[in-house]
């Protein structure tokens, strides 16, 4: 149950992620030169809030890979006896690296445009 509700946050967390920062930003602007003044501060808000969705996209990932580990770990243990559940959460592992690496790649992506 933790593995699926961890896969469904990322899941839900990474489209997000993938919107704010493919775009660049998370709302469109639209310049206008009679406001100049309220286009600035719509550009000063998608830059905060990209670095908001940056720096979320940075603890994601690092607790992913956390929560990954963990599963591994477990997963090595003698006690786990059952080899079913191992792979179970040796598989889970393997789905929050994939969900980390694809919020990597986005986030990397992002910080490379700016």
């Amino acid at each position: 149950a933790e593995i699926a509700r961890l896969e469904d946050t990322a899941t839900r967390f990474g489209m997000a992620a993938r919107a704010v920062l493919e775009d660049g930003s998370a709302r469109a602007v639209v310049f206008r030169p009679d406001r100049v003044a309220q286009d600035t501060q719509i550009l000063a808000r998608a830059d905060a809030e990209r670095d908001e969705a940056r720096s979320l996209a940075r603890l994601a990932v690092r607790r992913l890979e956390a929560r990954s580990a963990w599963l591994r770990r477990v997963a090595a243990d003698r006690v786990v006896a059952d080899e079913s559940l191992r792979a179970d959460l040796l598989a889970g592992a393997g789905r929050l690296d994939a969900h980390a690496a694809s919020i990597g790649g986005l986030l990397a992506a992002s910080e490379l445009r700016g």
